[in-house]
């Protein structure tokens, strides 16, 4: 995996074509938040989504300071704001419609759906 500055990773995700599809985005801080399991430290992940116990960019700009933003620690699973030129991990998403059953559905496709909230992310 690779890390990127905000605004490589915002670019990232509008580049990637995945599964078919090229409406990927950087998730949110809300959203990258519901991937946190709370009952697991380093990985703080469902171990289905693989990936660096580290930290991961969302799109949400510090409010108090627009040369930050936010970013989610999948080693603990706290949730801070860190300078927009420092270089962090990628986890995209895109929305789409839930398929019911279980909270996490491997499309085996490069991507995983969550039921709960409708979004398709990046494996």
């Amino acid at each position: 995996m690779k890390t990127y500055t905000w605004n490589e990773a915002i670019e990232y995700c509008k580049n990637l074509r995945l599964a078919g599809y090229d409406d990927w985005r950087l998730p949110t801080v809300k959203e990258l938040l519901t991937l946190v399991d709370y009952d697991r430290f380093n990985p703080a992940i469902n171990p289905m989504f693989g990936g660096v116990a580290s930290y991961y960019w969302s799109s949400t700009t510090y409010v108090n300071y627009t040369g930050d933003a936010w970013h989610v620690s999948f080693f603990t699973g706290g949730v801070s704001g860190h300078g927009k030129a420092n270089h962090h991990y990628v986890r995209a998403v895109r929305s789409t419609k839930t398929r019911g059953g279980q909270c996490f559905f491997d499309n085996e496709d490069g991507t995983i759906q969550d039921n709960n909230t409708g979004l398709m992310w990046e494996k």
